[in-house]
């Protein structure tokens, strides 16, 4: 009985060390649906994927390989870290007139832009900040926020010049006084993750603060010009 006993305990400690081994840093829903862009961080800037395979040749010996999967719901917030369900993948940044990170996904290379990447005119300079380009799930949240100014009661609604658009991430900040069409929303509802959206020339009052939700895009209130 002594022998079984130990031999039990032997089988159930070597069970456990390969489960061990071959364990992951990957969050247990990466075989879910992506609920983001996929994304990657290089040199402290957010990278968005944008489907495109890369007909150029890159050497996989001078690529990188990704440090951390986040959970798809979430921004990679540390370098190499990326939110799709390969833990193995390389990467390699590359240095054009506009910067774009490759991703080694399966055979093919795929093309990873910043997430502002402004377009270039054709001398090769970058359009100030008014004119960045969006991402489409940021034109989308957008597009909300232009219906939202459209059907309010603003009374510079139609002096909001809605070309000039500024988007930042909601952070750990406060947002006490977000209002939704039922008056204040619980600052709860706000996540770190979501955007603050400014649609405006904001050397005046014409323009309007909003807070979408990154995941549906819908418009959660916006804040008061004071």
């Amino acid at each position: 009985m002594k022998k079984f006993t130990i031999l039990l305990i032997s089988i159930l400690l070597g069970i456990f060390i390969i489960g061990c081994d071959q364990k992951k840093e990957v969050p247990e829903n990466l075989d879910g649906p992506c609920d983001r862009r996929p994304a990657i961080l290089v040199d402290g800037e957010l990278y968005l994927s944008t489907g495109e395979i890369l007909l150029v040749e890159l050497d996989p010996d001078a690529a990188k390989t990704v440090t951390k999967v986040v959970q798809s719901s979430n921004l990679p917030t540390k370098e190499g870290e990326i939110n799709f369900p390969m833990p193995e993948a390389k990467y390699v940044k590359v240095m054009e007139d506009s910067a774009y990170v490759a991703v080694l996904v399966g055979q093919k290379w795929e093309k990873f832009v910043r997430e502002f990447d402004p377009p270039r005119s054709e001398d090769g300079k970058a359009p100030d900040e008014a004119t960045m380009h969006l991402t489409a799930d940021q034109q989308m949240a957008v597009d909300h926020c232009i219906e939202f100014i459209r059907k309010s009661s603003f009374g510079a609604k139609d002096r909001i010049d809605t070309k000039r658009i500024e988007i930042k991430e909601a952070g750990n900040a406060a947002y006490e006084s977000v209002y939704g069409e039922d008056g204040i929303v619980d600052e709860k509802e706000v996540d770190p993750t979501d955007w603050v959206i400014t649609i405006g020339e904001t050397s005046d009052h014409d323009y309007a603060v909003f807070v979408c939700d990154s995941i549906t895009f819908e418009v959660i209130g916006y804040i008061p010009i004071e």
